[in-house]
């Protein structure tokens, strides 16, 4: 036993009942640096102090052993580099004691742990790692990488309990432009610690990427519609506080912080993927409407969305391969003469079945797949092949068609729309191109070039949805503008809201101090359109005075139909308003 128990390479001693040293092997010889013939009668606890590397340990050490007949205890020792030479090297071993066969002696065996203290090490140094390239290092949220990798860890069946909040700070970029990188990544660490400070033990939170944010929530009851509401109007409201902070110089600065989130639930089958399109979606839909609102899409809604899309990029192509879109066509009205000036070109897309597209989707497919100037090219060929009809016989009669910014902060596509209509030999001074006011703020100085050149020819231009976007008045001095055309909003509140009226007037005093043109749109019942009349507007267009008309209602002999109003009790019941189509639209609260 004795030649057995030396042959092994760990340090191994055996204690009498007085806890002296009785035997050991070569490797505890090598241990403390002293032959066995020295060693044994020796007290243990001595001998082992000795080596202990630090006092403080060593007294716990003493405390411990012998208070108890049995035990393990780690202890860093210090080795010896030859017998009875000085002390070298320190290694941590694992000192395990239990009874001897005759219960009164103990034995003492020492493992040499540094190599698995390493491995632990070398373990935590690796999670500390992942968990680095899994961390936003900015805001202490997850990046995307961990947000997927902790999404995939919950059980499956425990997925369905959650929803997934998908916030965006509104303007953020105008922060960083304005106020510099520092000031914006303060926001984001003031907007992180804000999330994390919103999110319970089960829940998660992610920046994504930029000023973009998602959260898992763990809802108390699964598919609850009520609670992730609530869940994300009280986000907004905690996220949407003022940051307030000092510049390098020492100037105060307070930026409002406004959000956009979209919500949506986890279902059965979900992708994660599919999930964070669903709430990106949501979130743009929220955005759209007012900042700091909530959406909500679910699952059922968003493939609805999807196929409608498909079919619209389908329709999109073909309009575009064709050249061909059918346009319809609305009468404008001077109501003092009590006569149709003008006809505005409105898009009418339908699909394989006949159905109409709704004209929102075909732009946003369009605008998405960069193809929003090849469809705006078709509008124009085929606005002038429109021209053509009997009803623009009167040398008087206009005809207006919309354009968006992108395609006038293109060079050529002035050019290329002024080329259909002298083909067709429509007299350019008859063409009114109406800009949506809202969207001039971006490209600013190429647009300006675009309406200059298109005035040049002759053309008219129209801000049109006046005073409903960021610009404003600006633009008509800004601007080489001819009119403007009131956005039918201001019309629907006029007979409940003396500011909307108050408005009106200011228009109307506009329009007449700068010598422009001003229509108003969306006139849709006869009270709406004498309190129009009483106040100096005589330009008016809107379901009361004519629907938009397919063209082939146009005689073709150049007589002009009456133009048919939307209140027709004959028309609504034969279904032929064609106003049938009707897109899916998100929650907006």
């Amino acid at each position: 036993m004795e030649d057995a128990i030396s042959a092994l390479p760990v340090p191994v001693a055996v204690l009498d009942a007085s806890k002296d040293l009785a035997w050991v092997n070569t490797a505890f010889e090598q241990l403390v640096g002293c032959s066995r013939l020295f060693l044994i009668g020796s007290p243990f606890v001595s001998v082992i102090r000795s080596l202990i590397a630090e006092s403080v340990a060593a007294e716990r050490f003493s405390a411990r052993f012998l208070g108890s007949n049995e035990g393990t205890v780690n202890a860093v020792l210090s080795l010896a580099d030859q017998p009875g030479g000085p002390i070298g090297l320190t290694k941590t071993f694992r000192l395990k004691w239990s009874p001897g066969a005759d219960t009164e002696s103990c034995v003492v065996i020492f493992r040499d742990i540094d190599a698995d203290l390493e491995v632990i090490r070398l373990e935590q140094k690796s999670h500390s790692l992942e968990q680095e390239t899994l961390t936003c290092q900015l805001t202490g949220l997850l990046n995307r990488d961990g947000f997927l990798r902790r999404f995939d860890a919950i059980e499956p069946f425990k997925k369905q309990s959650y929803a997934i909040l998908f916030l965006d700070l509104d303007g953020f970029k105008f922060v960083n432009d304005s106020y510099g990188h520092d000031l914006g990544d303060e926001i984001l660490r003031v907007v992180g610690s804000r999330i994390q400070s919103t999110i319970q033990s089960n829940d998660f939170a992610a920046r994504l990427s930029g000023d973009e944010f998602a959260l898992a929530i763990n809802l108390l009851q699964e598919g609850s519609i009520d609670e992730v509401k609530k869940i994300g109007l009280s986000l907004a409201q905690v996220v949407g506080r003022p940051v307030e902070t000092y510049s390098k110089a020492g100037v105060y600065i307070r930026i409002q912080v406004e959000v956009s989130v979209g919500i949506t639930l986890v279902e059965n089958g979900d992708q994660i993927s599919d999930v964070l399109s669903r709430a990106d979606g949501a979130m743009y839909c929220a955005k759209k409407s007012q900042s700091g609102h909530v959406s909500i899409r679910l699952k059922n809604d968003a493939e609805l969305l999807d196929r409608s899309r498909v079919v619209t990029s389908q329709v999109l192509a073909l309009i575009v391969e064709s050249g061909n879109i059918p346009l319809h066509l609305q009468p404008i009205y001077d109501v003092n003469k009590g006569v149709v000036i003008g006809y505005e070109a409105l898009m009418r897309p339908v699909d394989a079945s006949g159905e109409l597209v709704p004209i929102a989707s075909l732009l946003r497919v369009a605008s998405d797949s960069a193809r929003l100037s090849d469809l705006e090219r078709v509008v124009f060929s085929s606005a002038a092949r429109l021209s053509c009809l009997g009803c623009f016989s009167d040398s008087s009669v206009t005809l207006a068609v919309n354009v968006s910014v992108l395609s006038l902060s293109r060079s050529d596509f002035v050019d290329e729309i002024l080329a259909e209509f002298r083909e067709v030999g429509f007299p350019l001074n008859r063409l009114i191109v109406e800009v949506t006011e809202s969207d001039l703020i971006q490209n600013i100085v190429q647009v300006r070039e675009s309406l200059i050149r298109l005035r040049s020819a002759g053309s008219k231009v129209y801000l049109d949805d006046f005073c409903t976007g960021h610009t404003g008045f600006a633009q008509l001095i800004e601007l080489p503008v001819d009119g403007f055309k009131v956005d039918q909003a201001f019309v629907y509140k006029l007979l409940s809201s003396k500011e909307a009226v108050a408005v009106m007037h200011s228009l109307v005093l506009l329009g007449q101090s700068l010598d422009l043109d001003v229509v108003v749109e969306g006139v849709e019942s006869g009270k709406q359109l004498d309190l129009v009349r009483s106040m100096g507007m005589s330009l008016c267009q809107g379901f009361f005075l004519g629907i938009p008309q397919d063209p082939r209602a146009f005689d073709p002999a150049g007589v002009v139909p009456v133009p048919v109003q939307a209140c027709s009790l004959e028309l609504r019941r034969s279904g032929a308003i064609p106003f049938a189509a009707v897109e899916v639209e998100e929650e907006v609260f």
